[in-house]
């Protein structure tokens, strides 16, 4: 059984059984963008090449490329600190006071659960500290250096860095604000749209 997208061969699986499995196809995309997947050939030779089926598949799915990672050479200037308005914070740091065990929500950070409760109850719940000096972050595209790619890259760092260290924070781009938070959905919903961001094709930076 092979695998055609766009006249080219993906992949192809030489034994066919009855156990489910799982293919991997690598659509060659390397530039960053949102990409809307066109139909998908799927075909099928009889030994020999004596017989041959084939269907075709339209996928109503859209690939996102994110920017390549970029650390900035000076992140700390980078960030701008906002304040909780009564200066209490909840994060998940683990390296201030306890607060207590919540319900674990889907796109939860998974470094905040409870696995010690889980192995007792067999629930998922997530860990929250009171941190009284807390601030949360916002990366800001105009106060990073160089140019538009290279401001790009810098946020796909910043992001996928600060989501993996349960950090909450915000992204702030020329279309606008994505508001602070630190869940696995708002990862994605910001790098794709550093994904989406416009080119400059005339970038005098």
């Amino acid at each position: 059984m092979q695998f055609i997208y766009e006249n080219k061969t993906l992949t192809t699986v030489d034994e066919i059984t009855s156990q489910k499995q799982i293919v991997n196809l690598d659509l060659g995309l390397k530039e960053r963008g949102e990409y809307p997947l066109r139909r998908l050939k799927i075909i099928s030779k009889y030994p020999f090449g004596l017989v041959s089926v084939w269907s075709y598949m339209q996928l109503a799915h859209t690939v996102f490329v994110y920017p390549q990672q970029l650390k900035p050479l000076h992140e700390a200037s980078l960030q701008n600190n906002h304040n909780t308005d009564d200066g209490l914070h909840k994060n998940s740091h683990g390296s201030d006071e306890f607060d207590g065990l919540n319900i674990h929500q889907t796109g939860m950070n998974m470094k905040r659960i409870s696995w010690k409760h889980y192995a007792k109850t067999q629930q998922l719940m997530v860990k929250e500290f009171v941190n009284y000096s807390a601030q949360s972050v916002v990366f800001d595209f105009n106060q990073l250096q160089g140019n538009t790619e290279s401001r790009l890259q810098q946020l796909s760092y910043l992001v996928t860095q600060a989501y993996s260290q349960g950090v909450s924070y915000g992204l702030q781009l020329e279309a606008g604000l994505y508001a602070i938070s630190d869940t696995k959905e708002h990862c994605k919903q910001c790098l794709e749209a550093l994904s989406r961001f416009a080119k400059d094709e005339n970038e005098s930076h």
